[in-house]
């Protein structure tokens, strides 16, 4: 085969892998709603011990250790979904806003003041790829970087119980747009233009940044559970966020 067949049979599977996923997430539901009907606990270690002693036998040898990697991003997502559904586990907050507005500082400061975990989208991406932002700007562009984000926020975003900062271009991408709703609560952090942070920023440094964010308010507004003003300290605004819920 060429690089070509070799893509579609990739695109074939995709789509067959896609289908059984949803498949899969749908009966998690299921069981969600069984579960909470009879008080029964999300977690059944017993079960999963059993269910990956399976996949470990099934694997090829030759692919061991990534089919049971596979399976545990799979069942952490469909814990999640449970949890969620039957209310017993804290969705995460989520802030948006322009590049150097603060979102990394206060969320770092907000989980440290809910003693909740810290994530952050663009430093995942800076894992995955061992380069850092600016970096991967350079080397390869923004549409690579915007592909690295996305697969970036289907990490973070369907964990519950975290703060999460994400990048400010994200909301540009209406292919995220479903992954960050799975916060339970969004955050735009707001800071005058005049005030942002460019340093290390590629976009910031090369675009009008009046004219970056009249592209991006209406999206903030638009995906936003609220609004906060960064115009002061930090515990200013983590207050800020605080008294929203």
């Amino acid at each position: 085969m060429d690089l070509q067949e070799y893509r579609k049979e990739f695109d074939r599977i995709d789509a067959e892998l896609t289908s059984l996923f949803a498949r899969r997430m749908e009966l998690s539901t299921q069981v969600a709603a069984y579960k909470k009907e009879r008080a029964i606990q999300t977690l059944d270690i017993s079960r999963e011990v059993e269910l990956f002693a399976g996949i470990e036998e099934k694997t090829p040898a030759e692919l061991a250790g990534f089919g049971t990697a596979l399976y545990a991003s799979i069942l952490a997502l469909s814990r999640a979904r449970q949890e969620r559904l039957a209310g017993t586990a804290p969705g995460s907050i989520l802030l948006i806003g322009m590049p150097g507005s603060g979102k990394k500082t206060v969320a770092r400061a907000l989980a440290e003041r809910l003693g909740r975990p810290f994530l952050g989208s663009d430093a995942l991406i800076e894992t995955l790829t061992g380069l850092p932002i600016p970096e991967i700007f350079r080397r390869y562009g923004e549409d690579t970087f915007r592909a690295l984000e996305t697969r970036a926020l289907a990490q973070l975003c369907p964990q519950g119980g975290c703060v999460i900062a994400v990048g400010g271009g994200c909301v540009t991408c209406p292919e995220n747009w479903p992954l960050l709703r799975l916060a339970e609560k969004i955050v735009w952090l707001r800071r005058d233009v005049d005030a942002l942070e460019t340093k290390g920023r590629p976009l910031s440094l090369t675009r009008d940044l009046r004219e970056m964010e009249a592209e991006r308010a209406p999206l903030y507004r638009q995906l936003a559970d609220a609004a906060v003003d960064n115009d002061g300290s930090v515990e200013q605004a983590v207050e800020r966020v605080l008294a929203l819920a």
